[in-house]
């Protein structure tokens, strides 16, 4: 026997599109899955020749960052950021896994941009939800009764 917590639906607030609802990634499991990510874009950047620092494989890695985000907790956009991070500064800046520090003008960019796409990515999902309400009903009116009686509002 299961115990079901909270819904199992939600509407944002404004839609009207049901959709499941799913727990947030904790923050270790969303540094993990940044991690996986990012390597696997690494790897894909190097198979393409694309393995240097440019404005696309940083694109590319915000692109990680936010998909990591989308699925994770707003604190967890720092664990994010940091791990998208390393995988860019070993293996598309430097290369073979060196870590290397250019300067606070060039790396904070390259660290603010991931933390950003995963911030970002991240805070509709942290939007709080309301209930899913059913709609008034309007049932035929008798011709004892009135129509007041035969209308249902149902609070969830």
């Amino acid at each position: 026997m299961s115990v079901l917590r909270g819904p199992l639906y939600y509407a944002r607030p404004g839609g009207r599109r049901l959709r499941p609802a799913a727990g947030r990634l904790t923050v270790p499991v969303s540094g993990a899955a940044a991690a996986v990510g990012a390597a696997a874009l690494c790897l894909v950047l190097a198979a393409a020749g694309q393995d240097r620092a440019s404005w696309l494989s940083l694109a590319l890695l915000a692109g990680v960052a936010a998909a990591v985000g989308a699925f994770s907790r707003p604190w967890a956009a720092p664990v994010v950021a940091v791990a998208c991070w390393l995988f860019y500064d070993g293996f598309v800046a430097h290369r073979y896994g060196g870590l290397g520090w250019a300067g606070p003008g060039v790396e904070l960019p390259r660290l603010a941009v991931p933390a950003a796409a995963a911030l970002l990515a991240s805070l509709p999902g942290s939007l709080p939800r309301r209930r899913v309400r059913a709609a008034v009903v309007h049932l035929p009116s008798s011709p004892g009764g009135t129509a007041a009686r035969g209308r249902a509002r149902v609070r969830g």
